[in-house]
């Protein structure tokens, strides 16, 4: 398998994947920043994931070390490919991600030397920024004949295998192994919930008894936290007894325009948590009640699978990718056209109507996501490998 960088939500698929009979894992990085810890510029500040990464699977890192490089080749790389890359050394490729150069390399050195592809991505229509002109339809041909070169595609979710579909891939071709998160460690017992609550509403000055809306994650242009704050101002406005507290979660570019706005307004009950590692994001799902994505071009979203880990509702735009198969109106949550900021707070206003109502969509998110899991994806990959193993299926 290769993968850019350890992924703080591939570790444990790949920890079972290796302990999966019949398979020999050897997971192929890029680069190891996410290891050493670095500058993360979409959160603005230094990133080391408090979760075991590298533990339980074999894996080596190859060419150069820097993520500005992480794509690029190098005459290490190429080198570190062709040994790799080989039929002595790999019965299976499997690429998370196919767009970069080195992906592409691979997937070549594959294809010659007779070794079956396995492709993986997140990516939908609905994030794909096409050029317009010749440059957009050169860019779509060159994508259809790396797609082409795959034996099998693992698709992470509806408009994922939709995306694949529109390049030409047929079904049979494609494979679902559901993007999931380690979903029992956000499900957390009565007893810690209770206990986790009342030390983060102490550490944040919140008054027990209102209602939580939660943002995590990064302050970009696309994920539109600021949407979220107009709708909570408007959610104040024309529902008064809701009175909710807002927590963001989460540091970027966008936190300290936002943070001046809200100063600004002199709007109360908004807290900014900042940046909080994984072991600590648990316990501000617990204290919320309700998870909001309000982003724009989002391929998925899986904040939104840890939040119904957590038995959140949850509210989502319609351009998060995992909407179509996670978020169910007036079941687990709602989902709103993006950017429709009244469409939003009246989406709060239903979720937030009384404590009943948040408890029993949270209820159902915890029975919708059950099924997606690093279980269900070891399946999947393991029925792909099997297709693209045997006799007479190759050229």
């Amino acid at each position: 398998m290769v993968v850019s960088h350890p992924i703080q939500y591939w570790a444990p698929l790949l920890r079972l994947l290796a302990e999966s009979e019949g398979i020999r894992l050897k997971c192929v990085f890029l680069t190891n920043f996410t290891v050493q810890g670095q500058f993360d510029p979409g959160f603005g500040v230094q990133v080391k994931w408090d979760v075991p990464l590298l533990e339980g699977y074999e894996h080596e890192f190859i060419g150069g070390r820097q993520v500005a490089e992480c794509g690029k080749l190098d005459r290490q790389r190429v080198s570190d490919l062709n040994r790799i890359v080989s039929r002595e050394y790999t019965d299976v490729l499997l690429l998370h991600g196919f767009h970069t150069p080195t992906a592409v390399l691979a997937i070549a050195m594959a294809r010659a030397r007779g070794i079956p592809v396995m492709l993986r991505t997140d990516t939908q229509r609905g994030v794909v920024k096409r050029a317009k002109g010749l440059r957009g339809t050169v860019k779509e041909l060159l994508v259809r004949r790396v797609v082409r070169a795959g034996d099998a595609m693992l698709s992470v979710g509806t408009l994922n295998a939709k995306y694949y579909s529109s390049l030409g891939v047929p079904d049979s071709k494609i494979f679902r192994v559901p993007y999931a998160v380690e979903n029992g460690r956000f499900a957390l017992s009565d007893s810690e919930s209770k206990a986790a609550c009342e030390e983060l509403q102490a550490s944040l000055s919140l008054d027990a008894g209102h209602p939580v809306i939660l943002f995590a994650g990064k302050f970009q242009k696309r994920k539109r936290a600021s949407d979220l704050y107009a709708a909570f101002k408007l959610l104040k406005q024309n529902h008064p007894s809701i009175n909710p507290y807002l927590l963001y979660v989460g540091d970027g570019e966008g936190r300290s325009e936002l943070e001046a706005a809200v100063r600004a307004d002199g709007t109360n009950r908004v807290v900014f948590a900042g940046f909080q590692n994984q072991t600590a994001l648990p316990k501000f799902l617990k204290l919320s009640s309700v998870f909001v994505l309000p982003s724009d071009a989002e391929p998925w979203g899986l904040a939104v699978n840890e939040a119904m880990s957590a038995s959140k509702a949850v509210i989502v735009s319609d351009e998060v990718g995992c909407a179509p198969d996670l978020v169910q109106n007036n079941v687990n949550g709602t989902v709103f056209p993006v950017g429709d900021i009244d469409a939003l707070a009246e989406s709060l206003a239903t979720v937030l109507a009384n404590e009943s109502t948040w408890t029993r969509m949270g209820q159902s998110s915890a029975e919708i996501i059950s099924d997606w899991t690093y279980d269900a994806d070891i399946v999947g990959i393991r029925a792909a490998i099997a297709a693209v193993s045997r006799p007479g299926t190759r050229p």
